[in-house]
């Protein structure tokens, strides 16, 4: 099977999931016209079926697809080659010779620069499987295998998990599990919810060309007229940095439990063979020729991190200061008319004996407001809100852009860490002691 164009692509997708939604759909009226309970349960059965069979397929067409454009592996993003090559490190499980590693380690390495990106795909041997009922951490594993952003099915977790699966393992293991019309459409709307957005989420992230190593091979995406022109607006973030799985190469001469365990030392070293092979293949895929072309990275996002922590930090101060703001304000609307009737009273000692709290509250609230204001007047409840709803949108905005320039300087400390070890040098983090370090 070959899936060349994002069009074709599209037609496969749309074809499986409006059979399987009119089918969905044709179930849920006669559930509504017979009233049956019985047929409320089968359903659910049936709608976990098509779950289960809509990702799978998709995930699998999106593969084929990738697979269809004669791309090297190493033009792709890492969850590609880990596909790709998913099996070829079984060998190193079955012995501890370092020849075996170093073969392994040599193929993958001259695979991911000169190979095409090239799968078969049947029904019968799928190249991403569900192992069943998919629950909510399986599907995350599906998205992540495919190079996809889960975040947008987090909040819809609770109806994979608890709304679909549970009770779809009580009624086909025989128990006595009741589901209500109402419960139906419910889990019915959300799931077919997570299937379109699953579907349209592969579709965009193809349009946008996402899927290749934009960086490196200067292939513009394309923008979209409603969205902001920022590169860190959003998914279009991930076209600069794909956060990967590279961990640290393990120094075995201060690793105790190595040096007193000959087989907990094998692992160690496999695992290191790894983490240097993914090492490699990261350095090469992002263009990095010198260690002080890394070290040159690495000190600008490290700034850049730096500046967006300061930039957060002064949006979380802006928004604490309009909650203060909302509160006192709050506070000074709730107790105004006790104190207006205080300030009426002709016993005013009285009044304030038998109303402590309100005239203490008002005073103070009107003090804060006082000391806020610049013309004496009181800010306006309505703008308020406003002014709070817009900071929390920069909030979120703020901590995006400082959660992907945080990542994003752990993996190239990590690159560094991992480099200096494979060179025998020490990471001191002085570029000019490194210059001109062939690392590639």
């Amino acid at each position: 099977m070959k899936i060349k164009t994002v069009e074709k692509l599209q037609d496969r997708l749309n074809e499986d999931f409006a059979w399987r939604k009119k089918e969905l759909i044709d179930f849920q009226m006669m559930i509504h016209s017979t009233k049956n309970r019985t047929i409320c349960r089968m359903g659910l059965a049936l709608l976990c079926a098509h779950f289960e069979g809509f990702l799978k397929r998709a995930a699998n067409y999106y593969i084929v697809f990738v697979s269809s454009q004669n791309l090297r592996i190493s033009e792709l993003r890492i969850n590609f080659a880990a596909i790709y090559f998913q099996g070829n490190f079984d060998s190193c499980n079955e012995t501890d010779k370092i020849s075996v590693y170093s073969n392994v380690l040599h193929t993958f390495l001259d695979c991911y620069e000169n190979l095409s990106f090239r799968v078969h795909y049947s029904q019968d041997k799928p190249l991403i499987k569900t192992g069943g009922n998919p629950s909510s951490l399986v599907f995350k594993e599906i998205v992540n295998s495919i190079g996809l952003d889960f975040t947008l099915y987090e909040t819809k977790q609770k109806y994979i998990d608890t709304d679909l699966l549970s009770n779809r393992h009580g009624i086909v293991h025989g128990e006595k599990v009741y589901i209500t019309e109402t419960e139906f459409d419910e889990t019915l709307k959300n799931i077919l919810e997570i299937m379109e957005l699953f579907k349209e989420n592969a579709k965009r992230k193809e349009n946008k060309k996402k899927t290749v190593d934009t960086e490196k091979y200067n292939i513009k995406p394309e923008e979209d007229a409603n969205q902001p022109s920022n590169l860190l607006y959003e998914e279009s973030l991930s076209i600069l940095f794909i956060k990967s799985d590279l961990r640290l190469v393990v120094d075995l001469q201060d690793c105790v439990k190595a040096q007193q365990n000959a087989a907990y030392a094998n692992k160690v070293k496999l695992s290191n063979l790894k983490e240097m092979a993914k090492t490699v293949a990261y350095i090469q895929k992002h263009g990095y020729d010198t260690r002080d072309s890394l070290e040159d990275s690495f000190s600008e996002i490290k700034g850049h991190a730096s500046a967006s922590r300061k930039d957060l930090k002064s949006v979380e101060d802006n928004l604490r200061r309009i909650n203060e703001q909302i509160h006192y304000t709050g506070q000074y609307l709730t107790n105004k008319s006790a104190y207006l009737k205080f300030m009426k009273a002709k016993n005013k000692g009285q009044f304030r004996q038998e109303h402590p709290t309100e005239i203490a509250l008002y005073e103070s609230a009107r003090k804060f407001l006082k000391g806020q204001s610049a013309d004496g007047k009181l800010p306006s409840m309505k703008l308020l809100k406003a002014e709070k709803e817009k900071l929390l949108q920069q909030k979120k905005e703020a901590q995006k852009t400082y959660h992907y320039y945080r990542d994003y300087q752990k993996e190239l400390n990590t690159v560094c860490s991992n480099v200096d070890k494979i060179l025998g040098q020490t990471h001191t983090r002085q570029p000019g002691k490194q210059k001109s370090a062939d690392i590639s």
